[in-house]
């Protein structure tokens, strides 16, 4: 299933040079083009607690893999 706008994702590659915020953080895709998305880091999606809010930033999509979230 190829990632879109209002996909919540994660990031996940081995060997990439990211903080450990940005790996744990829920991003929320805003904006696909070519081989890259911009995702927004938005508070409410978070599971961790007390993780400092991060800025918009540009992802890879071979960085990024869908967040399910758990459905009732």
């Amino acid at each position: 299933m190829p990632i879109r706008p209002g996909n919540l994702v994660v990031l996940t590659r081995d060997g990439c040079d990211l903080s450990a915020n940005e790996l744990m953080a829920i991003w929320t895709v805003k904006d696909v083009r070519d081989d890259s998305a911009m995702g927004e880091m938005q508070l409410n999606h978070q599971t961790i607690e007390e993780l400092p809010m991060l800025n918009t930033r540009r992802y890879s999509l071979d960085w990024l893999v869908l967040y399910k979230t758990k459905t009732r």
